[in-house]
């Protein structure tokens, strides 16, 4: 694996929770010493970070409007009885 792919299999780690510190301590690293690469992966992981949150968002939205329909469906069959 050259230094590049390793790099992002680093950061892919950090992004997914299972890096250990002496895997984050390489990457910032590698980091600090590949300001290109570094660049680059502020941008993914910034998209990263927000796609995640968009979906966590999504999730809520679709669990609440759920939650909704169950009490307004509730109401309405308390309502005929």
């Amino acid at each position: 694996m050259n230094k590049e792919d390793h790099i992002w299999a680093l950061i892919a780690k950090k992004q997914g929770g299972t890096a250990t510190e002496k895997e984050l301590r390489e990457l910032n690293e590698l980091l600090q010493q590949n300001p290109d690469i570094h660049a680059m992966a502020k941008i993914i992981i910034k998209w990263w970070d927000d796609n995640r949150e968009m979906k966590t968002e999504t999730s809520s939205n679709v669990l609440f409007k759920k939650i909704l329909d169950r009490i307004m469906n509730s109401n309405d069959t308390s309502k005929t009885d």
